[in-house]
């Protein structure tokens, strides 16, 4: 019963239950009977009032259950004004029982108060009606309190969930489209070079099985990153010779700090597939860290036929740090250089 109770109502109402009933005694006791507490033998005023005790219990269980059953037909918040209107039905079976109370019960355990007269009907009917009202107030506060907490918690994991499904999304994206990158790069060192291609192959079998274990994760270490960003940098020197540089320098204190996974790979992507590359005009691409953030710099010399619009990747990536912090990834296009700043994430 009380877990069922507790279920309906959003909160656990047996601590509420104990104390108001204590205090309704006290105070209806104190309203009828003024100071008696302190002119009146001790025996007879603690019978008395374990009678009022025991009337009042009556009361509150039997109201309680009917606001409960109230508050299971009509639950939640959005039901509020149907229950307030049903809510004054209560009053019916309150002023039913205290009379039947009053008339027939209470001249059957006939403990008087010397020098105090039993107080009016009237009186005990206004006096119950308001401390009614204030038990019935305080059960609907809490129970809109609970409601609302719960659709917060609802909302919140909802919010969650959308989240982790785009996530989820933007991160099954990026393995496409990386192998999609690769295999324009194989196609072209094939009519090239057969034993590169092969070479090639391998190589990058071992890079889409590190990527792939690492699109599974929102997070990664820069260690981790590193692990096969050096082995891609090898793959791409294979095809560009000694017209692609890298220059890597991250300090250690770094090496545990996180980055949205894949985030190094489509940077140095992105300047690769952006900017020409030939023995003429080599690129160079920088990664370092800097300003708790890693920055990949690159040298910049567009193709012709390049808008150069950021790129699907880097959209990416920037959507997933907008969904996992605060932090935000930069971009700053010079004359002569691209600069991505990727925000390194202390855990």
């Amino acid at each position: 019963m009380l877990s069922n109770a507790k279920k309906i109502l959003g909160f656990d109402d047996t601590l509420l239950s104990i104390v108001g009933i204590i205090l309704n005694t006290s105070i209806s006791m104190g309203i009828y009977f003024g100071g008696a507490l302190f002119e009146v033998s001790f025996v007879p005023f603690v019978l008395r009032w374990t009678i009022q005790l025991i009337g009042i219990s009556i009361l509150w269980i039997m109201t309680r259950n009917f606001y409960i059953a109230i508050v299971k037909k009509y639950p939640g918040y959005t039901n509020r004004h149907r229950r307030w209107t049903l809510l004054p039905l209560l009053y019916l079976p309150f002023w039913a029982l205290m009379l039947f109370s009053i008339l027939y019960l209470r001249p059957l355990v006939a403990i008087k108060l010397p020098g105090y007269t039993d107080p009016f009907i009237g009186m005990e009917i206004v006096v119950g009606g308001i401390i009614l009202l204030v038990d019935i107030c305080i059960y609907e506060s809490l129970h809109m309190y609970a409601e609302l907490n719960e659709v917060k918690i609802k909302e919140e994991r909802m919010e969650k969930e959308r989240i982790s499904s785009q996530l989820i999304s933007l991160r099954n994206q990026i393995s496409p489209h990386f192998l999609f990158n690769s295999l324009n790069t194989l196609v072209y060192l094939i009519d090239e070079d057969k034993e590169k291609g092969k070479e090639f192959v391998h190589k990058l079998s071992y890079i889409y099985k590190c990527i792939l274990e690492a699109s599974d994760k929102d997070l990664v270490s820069v260690k981790e990153e590193m692990e096969y960003i050096n082995a891609y940098s090898e793959l791409l020197s294979q095809r560009f010779g000694n017209n692609l540089n890298f220059n890597f320098q991250i300090e250690d204190n770094e090496q545990e700090k996180k980055i949205v996974s894949l985030a190094l790979q489509v940077g140095i992507e992105n300047a690769v597939k952006h900017n020409i590359i030939s023995r003429k005009k080599p690129l160079t691409i920088d990664v370092i860290s800097q300003n708790d953030c890693l920055i990949v710099r690159n040298n910049l010399q567009r193709k012709s036929n390049d808008m150069f619009n950021n790129g699907f990747g880097l959209k990416n990536i920037a959507n997933r740090y907008k969904l996992l912090t605060n932090k935000k990834i930069e971009i700053v296009k010079g004359e002569n250089d691209f600069i991505l700043k990727i925000p390194l994430i202390k855990m």
